[in-house]
């Protein structure tokens, strides 16, 4: 159920007041004026369809073989080579699973395992889980965030060695949710809970070579932190040649530079805005605020923004259901849709809320979704199809814009 997957995460996160952005830190800009942007988006539920074609170009399905895969977390792809964290275990000649599981896993672009990255434990070159990869640009190596988040490792994309990493548990971050190279050894941490009785943020810029935070903005409600727990990923991510920054419930996405975090989007007000008295309100705890939710006319649980080209693919709920929405950045404009007619590949029409739809990743050329042999065997049925009999299946399948 959707409470068990809120309940089932350790990330909560709290909500911050929109025109009390604030910028404290040698170096760091203030923004000027209200935390606004001229760029507005307005969000409107509705019982559209989204037919695949009028959208994306193609659809490519990758089963992944070579190991167990248990879950897929996030997916990044660098050449033609995909990178996966997640729960993935290799089995013995007679088929029985391993014991040690791997965190983070490469795959080729025909889905078969190349190598094992980061296995969990607590050597040097493992990690006790991952919350987080990116591909770094400026030193062409994936990135890992782990260690509950005080960790941040490397593994060199030539040739898939481990190339060590940093701490962020001694600074002012402690600890971090996700995170985006900015520049090389520059990086953007989000932080999504309280730590410490000191003035906490939500984005600090840290500088690997100082071994310091050289700016920090967005102040972190302690109060409501704990309250406010949804599951969302991919907080940061990069937007042309932008690194964005979002988190739900917020009013506005933000752009992250080394010196300046900036309005970049912010969503019309409209009926359906969330309002922030809303989530000050004497809630006895997280089940009663989903509740409040789910019975109110408002959006909620806005999150996990995929960008492809100039769309910018997000999912959000509305009452009891959930929605996908797709802004197009060129045109200022956003549409919501409450299913799905697959009329490239599959040639079926799918609730928004079944759940098929995983968004894991996405690049300038594709978005990434997951299918388990639950999924799948969705999938079959509606086919009329025989299911799939192994639970260790999971295919990756990308749409092209």
């Amino acid at each position: 159920s959707f409470l068990f997957m809120i309940m089932k995460h350790s990330s909560v996160f709290g909500i911050i007041s929109i025109l009390g952005i604030m910028m404290v830190a040698s170096g760091c800009h203030n923004p000027k004026g209200s935390a606004l942007s001229d760029f507005k988006i307005e969000v409107v539920p509705g019982e559209d369809t989204l037919r695949v074609s009028d959208w994306f170009s193609s659809i490519n399905e990758i089963t992944l073989t070579g190991c167990v895969v248990g879950e897929i977390n996030e997916v990044v792809r660098f050449g033609d080579h995909y990178y996966a964290s997640g729960q993935f275990y290799d089995t013995d000649e007679n088929g029985n699973t391993s014991e040690s599981q791997s965190l983070v896993s490469e795959f080729d672009e025909a889905g078969r395992l190349i190598k094992h990255l980061i296995k969990q434990g607590r050597g040097p070159e493992e990690m006790l889980n991952v919350l987080a990869i990116k591909i770094n640009p400026y030193n062409q190596c994936l990135e890992i965030l782990g260690d509950y988040g005080q960790r941040l490792c490397r593994v060199d994309l030539s040739t898939s060695a481990f190339k060590g990493g940093f701490s962020i548990g001694e600074t002012e971050i402690i600890v971090a949710e996700n995170f985006a190279p900015l520049s090389d050894g520059m990086y953007a941490f989000y932080k999504n809970l309280p730590y410490s009785e000191a003035e906490e943020y939500k984005v600090y810029v840290y500088d690997e070579a100082k071994s310091s935070v050289i700016c920090c903005g967005i102040p972190l409600e302690k109060d409501i932190a704990e309250l406010v727990s949804m599951v969302q990923k991919n907080n940061l991510f990069y937007f042309d040649d932008k690194v964005l920054f979002y988190e739900c419930f917020m009013n506005t996405m933000f752009e992250v530079k080394q010196d300046t975090i900036a309005p970049f989007l912010t969503f019309a007000s409209n009926e359906y805005l969330f309002p922030e008295t809303a989530l000050h309100e004497n809630y006895r705890g997280l089940n009663e605020f989903v509740e409040r939710c789910r019975e109110s006319d408002w959006i909620w649980s806005h999150q996990n923004f995929y960008p492809l080209k100039e769309i910018l693919i997000s999912t959000y709920r509305y009452q009891n259901c959930r929605y996908i929405n797709l802004i197009d950045t060129e045109k200022k404009q956003s549409h919501s849709f409450r299913f799905v007619y697959e009329d490239i590949k599959y040639g079926l029409v799918l609730d928004t809320n079944d759940r098929w739809l995983s968004f894991v990743g996405s690049d300038n050329n594709e978005v990434i979704l997951a299918f388990d042999s639950f999924a799948l065997n969705l999938v079959h049925e509606r086919n009329n199809e025989e299911p799939e009999e192994d639970n260790g299946i999971f295919k990756l399948v990308t749409l092209a814009r």
